[in-house]
């Protein structure tokens, strides 16, 4: 779907509930609106010209902002079956005029034509009206400012009458017109014609025999031709929709005069009630006779709109630049407290700079704090040997002086003790030499005293021939063997 096709459904839709529904017949204007779902349709005469009879009949719908769909009577138009036009569909309503010239009588100008393709792909089924009917129309409605939005033939209206039957023929007549009969496969207008030498009425007081004859000679030939024309689709019924006429009389003497099932259509009221009806059923996207390069442009820029976009450029222009002055104000008032506040600092700075430069260190203090300094050093280094020192020995003591009570013997008796971190020296007397290397032998039954070395083990008398002994700690530095157990 192409743009333009796109926005005026877009359009369409959207002014739906403000639709007129206009029928233009031979003898009335047809008039209804959407705006309530059962809307009367309403009936204006024609008297003079169908112009007048319009003006009247939307008088009443004026000033309302409504659009309305428009229907013209086979009567104002023409139709034709041409071959398909080689150009693109959305060139097709302004090439057709061209392409039809030679079947019209008007000029190429004076007219418009629209047109669809039909099922076999190689015709397209157009209609042409004369802009003598679509000038004065839009002219009519443009004074009660109601927009055109669409021009449809009769034709196609008839094909979505409601009915069960989906291809059919129909003979049909408004009031004051020409018998006519049509052919309508899917909704779709397959073939018109107009049945002259009939007179109204076929029915009633006013029958003749001869006339029903006739018509029904007429159209017997009308389904030969469709049965020959149209292999690919048939038509077997006949449907009768004809005012001033009975049309279930009408039907019930025609099919006693034809080979195909006649009936009458299922509606009441005229032709032109009938069509009004059927028109809300009509999609958006068929025949417009109403061609979208023949509606009037809307000028983005009028005088009007052009004034009110500078009144509101000019509004906005102010405020913008009373919104600046007001944040220059406001800035400004910002600068001067910051500039104030620079000078005290600048004062500040410039009192601080000349007693810096003015406050010179003095040597000797330097140097007292330079002793001080590496005083502290020195003394944080003691305490921090003490405190090793302090609980290594700490350790050493209360290790190794449980360790000797737990081993406590009757025939040894310690005298002297030399310890530290790496020493520990041994004297006492014991009551045989045997004791002493027996008491060794059992420091390795104690933590504190295992590993323990002896660099020398003197065992003696003395004076009072008491055994005396000297225990000897070996030195780290040398690596002599152990003297327990010896």
């Amino acid at each position: 779907m192409n743009v333009p096709s796109l926005f005026s459904k877009l359009t369409s839709s959207s002014n739906s509930k403000n639709q007129l529904r206009i029928i233009i017949q031979v003898d009335a204007i047809y008039i209804a609106s959407s705006v309530k779902a059962d809307a009367e349709t309403l009936q204006f005469p024609i008297q003079s010209s169908w112009e007048a009879a319009l003006q009247v009949a939307i008088s009443s719908f004026a000033n309302h902002k409504y659009s309305a769909t428009v229907v013209f009577s086979s009567h104002y138009y023409q139709s034709y079956q041409i071959e398909k036009p080689e150009l693109p569909k959305e060139e097709w309503a302004v090439a057709l005029p061209f392409l039809l010239k030679d079947l019209i009588n008007e000029r190429v100008t004076e007219i418009v034509a629209d047109a669809y393709l039909l099922p076999d792909g190689r015709r397209a089924q157009t209609y042409v009206l004369s802009k003598k009917y679509l000038t004065p129309l839009v002219d009519v409605l443009d004074k009660a400012k109601i927009t055109l939005s669409r021009v449809i033939p009769e034709d196609e209206v008839w094909g979505h009458v409601p009915t069960e039957i989906d291809n059919f023929m129909l003979l049909y007549r408004g009031v004051k017109d020409s018998y006519k009969v049509g052919a309508f496969v899917e909704t779709k207008s397959r073939f018109q014609r107009v049945i002259r030498g009939v007179v109204s009425p076929l029915t009633g007081v006013a029958s003749s025999e001869l006339q029903l004859d006739s018509i029904a000679l007429e159209l017997q030939r009308s389904i030969d031709y469709l049965s020959s024309q149209m292999r690919d689709t048939a038509i077997n019924h006949l449907l009768v929709m004809c005012d001033e006429d009975d049309s279930k009389e009408l039907a019930k003497a025609l099919s006693e005069r034809l080979n195909t099932q006649v009936s009458a259509l299922n509606n009441t009221g005229l032709c032109g009630q009938v069509l009004c009806d059927t028109l809300s059923l009509i999609t958006d996207d068929g025949v417009n006779l109403y061609p979208s390069h023949l509606k009037p442009k809307k000028e983005l820029f009028t005088l009007s709109s052009v004034v009110s976009i500078w009144v509101l450029l000019a509004l906005v222009m102010c405020g913008y630049y009373g919104y600046m002055a007001y944040q220059v104000s406001v800035t400004e008032q910002v600068l001067k407290v910051k500039t104030r506040n620079k000078e005290r600092l600048a004062e500040e700075f410039e009192t601080l700079s000349f007693q810096v430069a003015n406050n010179k260190p003095n040597p000797t203090m330097l140097k007292a704090i330079e002793r001080i300094e590496a005083d502290i050093d020195a003394k944080k280094s003691t305490l921090e040997v003490i405190r090793h020192f302090d609980d290594s020995l700490k350790e050493g003591y209360s290790g190794v002086m449980t360790s000797l009570s737990e081993l406590g013997r009757n025939d040894i008796s310690i005298s002297y003790i030399e310890l530290n971190e790496k020493v520990l020296n041994l004297k006492g007397v014991a009551r045989t030499p045997s004791s002493v290397p027996k008491w060794v032998k059992q420091f390795k039954t104690e933590l504190n005293l295992v590993g323990r070395t002896f660099e020398s083990m003197n065992i003696g008398r003395n004076e009072q021939d008491i055994v005396t002994f000297e225990l000897v700690t070996q030195d780290e530095s040398k690596s002599l063997p152990s003297a327990g157990g010896e």
